[in-house]
């Protein structure tokens, strides 16, 4: 499980969540969303999964 730092909230762990907007692929949504939630860019390792 990814835990990031809330760039919202200070002293707060989130686990990046959001949806998929119609014209991205997942590794474009993951990508934005940790960018949306904790502020950061990142960069992706293997693809495992999703889950609801």
């Amino acid at each position: 499980v990814l835990l990031v730092s809330s760039s919202k909230v200070p002293n707060k762990w989130v686990v990046p969540s959001g949806g998929v907007e119609p014209d991205e692929d997942f590794a474009t949504a993951a990508l934005r969303e940790v960018a949306e939630e904790a502020g950061v860019k990142g960069t992706l390792g293997r693809f495992l999964g999703t889950f609801e």
